[in-house]
């Protein structure tokens, strides 16, 4: 049976073998990954939430039960234990840069704020440095120490 299959033959199965090998290699990447979080569109970019101290104060009371939150910072807020504690794993590279203008603002604007954020989403202490570092925060002015 072998002896009748000719060598232009075999090789179009090798390439579909290969065309199969390729597509379920790939399925298998997709799978393997987490998927991002998903949230609404944020009206602020890094650079203008920087700007808007009124805004960061707003997100921040929000976070610390301190006001009321908008629907998207309560979407934030939601996942915030979880995103400390994983280090913004799922966090898209937008998300990582507004988290960072965030919290570089509120650690040197509303230290107080900004600590009572630390102890809520990490009360332990272990993961919100780590945190602050996979988002990328400069933290040449921090103003933070545990109480």
């Amino acid at each position: 049976m072998w002896q009748d299959i000719t060598e232009s033959t075999l090789r179009k199965y090798l390439n579909i073998m290969k065309i199969i090998v390729l597509m379920l290699y790939c399925v298998s990447v997709v799978c393997a990954r987490d998927d991002f979080y998903v949230f609404s569109p944020d009206e602020f970019t890094p650079e203008t939430l920087r700007e808007n101290l009124e805004e960061i104060k707003k997100r921040l009371d929000c976070f610390i039960d301190y006001a009321p939150c908008t629907p998207l910072t309560t979407e934030y807020k939601k996942i915030g234990t979880e995103v400390v504690a994983n280090a913004c794993a799922r966090c898209p590279p937008g998300l990582k840069d507004l988290i960072r203008a965030f919290l570089e603002v509120a650690r040197v604007r509303y230290p107080a704020e900004y600590s009572a954020l630390r102890v809520k989403y990490d009360p332990t202490g272990a993961h919100f440095d780590r945190y602050e570092d996979a988002v990328g925060c400069q933290k040449s002015h921090s103003v933070w120490r545990r109480p």
